[in-house]
């Protein structure tokens, strides 16, 4: 007697629920600047927020990330146009502000959508099975790395999700006119927040 499968609606509810509340585990226990270059991170979007304008990077300050593309940094700069105390880097760890939990919250919005597009792509790939499409779902939302990724403040969250968003179009239903303008849209929009993710 065949076994039956995993329910794919029900299953995908609960890994999409289960990677939410992982991430949201994780923005709130880890404490301010201890992600990697976070305070650089919020650094250049402070500035554009204060000077509307792009910073100038400089290798010896916290300007290191003011190279970057500005699509994130402007995103988060909107956040930081609303009334709020900046925010100082401490080496010292401390319990995040709510400012700061705002902001990994894009991280975070980005995380669960690139969760959500993922398992969208892989049910278009044909040669996988309803359990293979949620195997590899899963993978993805209970990654370490991506996990972290997805729940501090950075610009590789949106990135990721830019690219994803490129990958759903172009293999959704063949690759037509439309499919192709939003693909492409989608990558050039992944270049304006990580110009160097898109070129390795």
């Amino acid at each position: 007697m065949k076994k039956p499968g995993l329910n794919p609606q029900n299953t995908f509810f609960l890994i999409m629920t289960a990677g939410l509340l992982l991430r949201l585990l994780f923005l709130i226990a880890t404490p301010a600047w201890q992600s990697p270059d976070e305070y650089a991170h919020y650094w250049v979007s402070e500035q554009i927020a204060t000077t509307g304008r792009l910073p100038l990077s400089k290798p010896d300050d916290l300007s290191y990330e003011a190279y970057q593309p500005p699509l994130h940094y402007i995103i988060a700069a909107g956040l930081l146009l609303f009334p709020h105390e900046p925010m100082a880097f401490s080496v010292i760890p401390q319990k995040p502000t709510g400012l700061l939990l705002a902001l990994r919250m894009i991280s975070l919005a980005c995380g669960v959508g690139v969760i959500f597009l993922s398992y969208r792509l892989f049910k278009n790939l044909s040669w996988l099975s309803s359990d293979e499409t949620l195997l590899c779902t899963a993978f993805i939302a209970f990654l370490p790395t991506f996990v972290g990724v997805t729940s501090s403040l950075n610009n590789d969250s949106l990135t990721i999700l830019l690219a994803t968003l490129s990958l759903f179009f172009f293999f959704r239903d063949g690759l037509h006119d439309r499919e192709a303008w939003f693909s492409g849209l989608a990558a050039g929009l992944a270049l304006l927040t990580k110009l160097n993710k898109e070129a390795k």
